[in-house]
């Protein structure tokens, strides 16, 4: 079991590792427009 502060943190890790690889601007503000939005809401899943 992994509390939900954990989770987060783990996602936001992933994302910013996806994020290097992204080339594209907009895609980069789309995708950190996404991890903030789950970010701001601890009890949602993706």
């Amino acid at each position: 079991m992994t509390s939900p502060s954990i989770e987060v943190h783990f996602q936001l890790s992933q994302a910013l590792d996806k994020l290097h690889h992204k080339r594209n601007i907009e895609d980069r503000l789309n995708f950190l427009h996404q991890m903030l939005h789950i970010a701001c809401l601890p009890g949602a899943q993706m």
